[in-house]
């Protein structure tokens, strides 16, 4: 004898509960996209009842989230009032660490970056780093005339492997140390704090600042390189949080040496390293030498762009979707973004284009500004 079972239905209660969160977000969200919309915009953009709008919009400014700001220009009839989110009703800090450099920035819950610094610091596991570092969290606060009270928290970007939980690193060569611990730097930060892989902080930032929401796979080139894949809008981080590492997929048997002990990883021919070997570490003075002319600074980017151009072409022929460059280097692809393409295409047997590779939207502080936002999706997503 067979047995039927049904699964339980929603209620109506939930359901109706469920209904009235998503028009409550839908609302926000066109608010927060940074134009200022009147009851009746609302209700012809969203597609939803006057009342709804209203209550809603009654609700937001009730928390402080909505605010007036206006009557409408004059259109013939009655002026209407208009509405905006108030953007830095919460704010979340986003700091970058590189071996030599520490950028930070401030962003409101548009994305939109209220403050930023970037200071040459070496890395160094010490008090006085951690301290340097908590100093400048709240200068950047203050300088920017905020309410600490309003910091959702400190997004920390590093070149290392993070856990899930944001609180623990592992693999941290580029910096030449252990694991670290989101602690370390919670002790000199007076907010939450969490730990995030660089390249996933830029890929976010993209992903973020992006008009395209077509699945990408973010190449981040900077002192090191490394990709993100975003899927659907959510990057996937594999089983164990290191998926993507194209810095140590092999490019040249046997060939330079990288930085993780083995030979021909992509990392030693298409990160700054060997742009910045004349220039004494200075990607701003190797590309000012390239814009004048030098030879030296000719030869090598001619070299570079072929190495770029396989390793592009390798991740293509596995994913198969738009490619972006990021990154201290991609960001300034802008005016070598057509010679590339061509040798992808020279390289590709399925397309006679390049044109899957474009210079990334996010090129101001995308790092700092991906670790930032991971405080203000999470704030979102609970409004």
């Amino acid at each position: 004898m067979s047995v039927m079972y049904e699964s339980p239905s929603e209620s109506p209660k939930t359901a109706a509960h469920d209904i009235k969160q998503i028009n409550r977000r839908n609302i926000y969200a066109l608010l927060r996209s940074g134009q200022n919309y009147t009851r009746h915009g609302i209700v012809v953009s969203l597609g939803l009842s006057l009342p709804t709008v209203v209550q809603n919009l009654n609700e937001l400014m009730q928390e402080g989230l909505v605010q007036e700001c206006g009557l409408q220009s004059n259109t013939g009839g009655r002026r209407a009032m208009a509405y905006s989110a108030v953007k830095d009703f919460r704010t979340a800090v986003g700091l970058d660490i590189t071996p030599h450099h520490v950028s930070a920035v401030v962003l409101d819950l548009c994305g939109n970056i209220l403050g930023r610094v970037r200071i040459r610091q070496d890395f160094s596991r010490t008090e006085q780093y951690y301290a340097r570092l908590g100093s400048l969290v709240t200068e950047l606060i203050d300088n920017a005339g905020l309410d600490p009270a309003c910091v959702l928290g400190v997004g920390i970007s590093i070149p290392c492997l993070i856990d899930e939980s944001g609180t623990y690193s592992y693999y941290c060569r580029v910096l030449d140390t252990d694991a670290l611990t989101s602690e370390e730097f919670a002790a000199f930060i007076p907010f939450q704090v969490r730990l995030c892989h660089d390249t996933m902080s830029c890929a976010s930032a993209e992903s973020w600042y992006s008009p395209s929401k077509d699945d990408f796979f973010y190449c981040m080139l900077s002192h090191s390189i490394g990709g993100s894949a975003f899927v659907m809008g959510n990057a996937y981080a594999g089983s164990n949080c290191r998926s993507c590492e194209i810095g140590h997929v092999q490019l040249v048997p046997n060939g330079r040496k990288c930085y993780c002990g083995k030979r021909g990883c992509a990392d030693a021919y298409c990160s700054a390293k060997p742009l910045v070997a004349q220039t004494d570490g200075d990607l701003q003075r190797f590309f000012e030498l390239l814009n004048a002319g030098d030879k030296e600074a000719e030869e090598l980017w001619q070299e570079y762009m072929q190495y770029l151009a396989q390793a592009i072409h390798n991740i293509h022929m596995l994913f198969d979707c738009k490619i972006v460059l990021g990154g201290r280097i991609g960001e300034r692809m802008g005016d070598y973004i057509q010679p590339l393409r061509e040798k992808l295409a020279a390289m590709d047997p399925f397309v006679a284009k390049g044109d899957y590779v474009y210079v990334c939207n996010a090129k101001i502080e995308s790092s700092a500004s991906g670790a930032a936002l991971y405080f203000i999706k999470q704030y979102i997503s609970s409004i």
